[in-house]
Order: structure tokens, then sequence, then C-alpha cells
């Protein structure tokens, strides 16, 4: 067992098995592009704009407004980590730059975020102790 926090997940390998269980890939590549897409969303910040660009596109000015506790730079800052990341792209729109969501498998992986860390599965109050 291993302790997160006060949520417990079991680390123990199936029956019989010595082979990987978290890490099945037998590519470097794939593995580095996994350890930057972690990187990218270890920031509550950027966890948040991409809770908001799901299903719509969104302005620096729109994120901004939404997201109580940051300055537009601050905003722009980690769209920059993310475009660099390729998790989100952006276009121009008028005079504005509209950001979206790029990658489906970021889809998957905040599904897996909610479902693990967020309220209403009693979780996440346990780790804000």
């Amino acid at each position: 067992m291993s302790d997160f926090g006060n949520l417990a997940f079991d680390l123990t390998l199936p029956e019989g098995g010595n082979e990987a269980v978290c890490c099945p890939w037998g590519n470097d590549g794939e593995l580095e592009i996994a350890g930057q897409a972690i990187r990218a969303l270890s920031s509550p910040a950027r966890l948040r704009i991409l809770c908001l660009l799901f299903g719509q596109e969104r302005s620096v000015a729109d994120l901004t407004r939404l997201i109580n506790g940051h300055t537009q730079s601050s905003i722009s800052q980690h769209l920059a980590s993310l475009l660099k990341s390729g998790i989100v792209t952006n276009r121009k729109y008028k005079t504005q730059m509209l950001y979206r969501v790029n990658d489906q498998r970021v889809h998957l992986l905040m599904r897996l975020v909610a479902d693990v860390f967020c309220s209403g599965n009693g979780r996440a109050s346990a780790l804000a102790h």
C-alpha cells in the first residue's frame, strides 16, 4: 500500500507477476510524452484552465474573469505552458486569441483527475487535511 495524503492505493503486483504494471510501454519516446503532459497538468491553475476549455474556446480575458486570484499575465503564462506541451491550441478571432483543448487524451486524464480527486466522491476533502 502507498499513502497519498489520506488516500491509500494498492500497488501490489498481480499474482505471479513481476512485469511492470503501470507503464507497459516499451518506447521511451512515449514515456517522455507522458511525462511532459503530466508536468503540464501539475498546476492547479492549469487544471482549472483545462476544465474551463472543455467543449468550448475561451480567450485570456474570459479565463481571467472566471478564475479567481489570477491576473491576465498569470493566465497567459499558464496558457503558454499548455501551448508548448501541445495540450491546447489557439486561433486568432478578430482581435482575440481563442484557446481550446487540442489533445483528446487530455479529456481522459481530466476525467481520471475528477473521478479520483474532485468533490462528490469524498476523496477531495481527505486530501485537504
